[in-house]
């Protein structure tokens, strides 16, 4: 990174005494608040520990051995992974570069091929084109979600200037390795004109992909949140790519579109649907099991832990989405690592606190999904998994237009 980019990086974290005391308060009062909560003798029965109502599993029917092989980058705690593999796909391996990622792959398969850490699971340290994928099926895929700092607009959106871009990394994994199909997810913005240029260059690569661009609105599938992701899908057969499908809409979100002009604009998915026979997307109380004593919503789109220059346990960004937790009587100022620890840490204010598996459950990760590190690691690894329904949904799309 050159001297005037990290001077440009830096930048974004320098706070007014101000904002710093407010951090210094804060962490005052949520230390206090730890505190009670260690010195109270209440436990509480498993009848009393809420249980989701939301079941992700039965968002994605796991699916018979479909004969596609798929290769993972920037697997993170695998939602796309997980999202193929119940459609169908053989695993050959996940790659991250962050150990932590690595642990919570392996702990759930411990039978897939994962490299992980600053060496192995760099991408940049790979030689495809040398490695030993044990392909068993006629077709491949590839699929990752690079970065997402460099383009997204709660960042400086340095692009190709910021060291994290590992868009051309994918693109020379899919160069070398030449498979029948890719699939790359990542923030709306990189689909914006200030990067169109700069994401044309790679959709132009040898051998010739044809490639469907377009964007996935989570709520539309069952995730109760209010999280949009670019989609790039390529194939190198004219045909199959003739034949391939942007998902439809699973489920109704009638109930909500009125609330927010971001959510407005997805109505027009359901042109020609007979939206009766949708089943509803469950509000974010509804989904974690709580009862609806409050409004309930879609929740605001969860941020990464792994974020700035502190281990926040905080999943959200700025004061709107704030507003809706607190309408939805649900505390936004950090994540316990158990139900038992949310309910027995008092919020100032009578909310309730979230717990890591509340956090999974809204992602739409199944709820045996297992999260290995401390409490932010694992929101860090959840705010930036892709929603395995989402995945799914793809991942049956890109499965029909190879075999149709």
């Amino acid at each position: 990174m050159s001297s005037e980019t990290k001077k440009q990086w830096n930048r974004g974290w320098e706070i007014s005494a101000d904002k710093r005391e407010w951090f210094r308060e804060k962490s005052i009062d949520s230390a206090q608040r730890k505190k009670q909560a260690l010195s109270k003798t209440k436990s509480f029965s498993n009848e009393k520990i809420r249980k989701p109502k939301q079941d992700n599993s039965a968002l994605m029917p796991t699916l018979s051995a479909n004969g596609i092989d798929s290769v993972s980058l920037f697997s993170g705690c695998g939602g796309l992974d997980l999202g193929f593999e119940r459609c169908g796909y053989r695993h050959l391996l996940s790659v991250d570069i962050l150990d932590i990622c690595g642990d919570t792959i392996q702990t759930n398969r411990p039978n897939w091929f994962v490299k992980s850490g600053q060496i192995n699971g760099n991408v940049q340290n790979i030689a495809w084109k040398n490695l030993d994928l044990n392909r068993k099926n006629d077709f491949l895929i590839v699929h990752g979600g690079p970065p997402c700092q460099p383009f997204s607009t709660s960042g400086r959106q340095l692009g190709k200037s910021d060291e994290r871009d590992m868009v051309p990394e994918f693109f020379r994994c899919v160069t070398d390795l030449k498979p029948d199909a890719f699939c790359m997810e990542n923030v709306p913005a990189l689909g914006n004109k200030k990067f169109s240029p700069y994401l044309d260059q790679f959709l132009k690569i040898k051998p010739k992909y044809y490639v469907r661009i377009f964007k996935m609105f989570a709520p539309l599938f069952g995730v109760p949140q209010r999280r949009e992701r670019l989609f790039i899908v390529g194939f190198r057969d004219k045909n199959v790519f003739s034949r391939f499908k942007v998902p439809v809409p699973t489920h109704n979100i009638s109930n909500f579109v009125n609330m927010s002009k971001t959510l407005k604009k997805y109505v027009k998915f359901y042109k020609g649907m007979d939206q009766s026979s949708l089943p509803h997307t469950y509000g974010m109380r509804e989904a974690i099991g709580l009862n609806l004593s409050y409004e309930d919503n879609l929740s605001p789109t969860f941020r990464s832990g792994f974020t700035g220059p502190r281990n926040s346990t905080s999943i959200l960004n700025g004061a709107s989405s704030q507003k809706v937790f607190k309408n939805m009587g649900i505390w936004g100022n950090g994540i316990a690592p158990t139900i038992s620890d949310a309910l027995n840490f008092p919020t100032p204010d009578g909310t309730v606190r979230l717990a890591t598996q509340d956090c999974a459950v809204v992602q739409g990760f199944p709820q045996d999904w297992q999260f290995k590190g401390a409490v932010y690691q694992v929101i860090g690894q959840i705010g930036n998994s892709v929603a395995p329904p989402v995945a799914y949904q793809v991942a049956r799309s890109i499965k029909l237009a190879l075999h149709q």
